[in-house]
């Protein structure tokens, strides 16, 4: 493990509440801000889901107590973003996180090179690939499900 990584690791482990904390409440604060944009408000559910897994994953103690504050967290900004702009850019934002667009943030952050998926089944793109043709997604149809999902979400707000 890098010293980044583990300087990262130990900081978010001795003050995970503060943390998840201080992110809602910048991101409450933040939508706050741009409840008349739904462009933006989109953007700002994106990034802050996407911040939220980065942190939350890679701090994670087990897989189930994360996916379960990731789920929580999910909804709970869904929610926010619903009752700020409207169902439309909350059923937008979670098009963008179900065709993997908050993954490609992810992977941009992470710096990480294109590379073969074997995760997320329920994305449309990886059920047809991992369940159905049983082999890992490529990165070009991740990539152009991410794309095809931003398209489906300009369109709904």
């Amino acid at each position: 493990m890098k010293t980044e990584d583990k300087i990262f690791n130990e900081t978010i482990n001795q003050y995970p509440r503060l943390i998840y904390t201080v992110i809602l409440l910048i991101a409450s604060i933040t939508i706050y801000l741009v409840e008349k944009m739904p462009i933006a408000l989109l953007a700002v559910w994106v990034l802050w889901f996407t911040i939220f897994d980065f942190i939350g994953y890679r701090s994670q103690v087990s897989d189930i107590s994360y996916r379960f504050l990731q789920t929580s967290f999910q909804i709970a900004l869904t929610g926010l973003v619903w009752f700020i702009g409207g169902w439309q850019v909350a059923l937008a934002a979670n098009v963008i996180w179900i065709t993997l667009g908050c993954d490609m943030i992810y992977i941009w952050i992470l710096k990480a090179g294109p590379y073969e998926w074997d995760y997320f089944k329920t994305s449309p793109v990886n059920f047809f690939y991992q369940v159905i043709l049983r082999r890992k997604t490529p990165w070009n149809a991740a990539l152009i499900s991410a794309g095809a999902g931003l398209i489906i979400a300009l369109i709904i707000i």
